[in-house]
């Protein structure tokens, strides 16, 4: 069966648009015929509890576990060269991304949508199909594997 990715705007976990209802409708659709589909939201998410229905993998991260990523990520600028780890530049790039994932509502457009490409390039699997549900998913379901599709709502 195929593996597919829905590359989609960052989800609520209570409230939802007829846009995303009709998205994770097709997810579920997929799901009951046995393909592997996994929800990309392109900024951290918290899974829909509004959707009834199994749709498959949801990548979700709750503030706390990106609170704690982010001071690993701080705290391994100052101690990573004393555990032979990435380069100090690895390290501050590594925790600026991790610290701009904690709220990037606090960002512009054009650097959350830099954002969004950078988080989405960590989290998404392998897919046969990628599918971009809105302008904002687009480039970053672009930076994925597999044949890419465009969701028109």
């Amino acid at each position: 069966m195929a593996r597919v990715n829905f590359v989609v705007p960052r989800l609520s976990k209570n409230s939802f648009s007829g846009g995303i209802w009709c998205i994770l409708e097709y997810a579920h659709g997929l799901v009951a015929r046995g393909h592997q589909v996994t929800i990309v939201p392109i900024l951290p998410s918290a899974y829909p509890a509004w959707f009834p229905h199994p749709i498959g993998k949801v990548i979700t991260s709750s503030l706390s576990e990106r609170v704690d990523s982010a001071i690993k990520s701080t705290l391994r600028v100052g101690l990573g060269p004393l555990f032979g780890s990435r380069s100090l530049k690895a390290n501050i790039k590594g925790a600026i991304e991790k610290l701009c994932l904690v709220h990037p509502g606090l960002f512009n457009d054009p650097t959350c949508a830099g954002i969004a490409e950078s988080y989405v390039m960590n989290i998404a699997p392998e897919a046969d199909f990628t599918i971009a549900s809105s302008c904002h998913t687009v480039r970053p379901a672009a930076l994925m594997t597999g044949q890419k599709f465009y969701f028109a709502m």
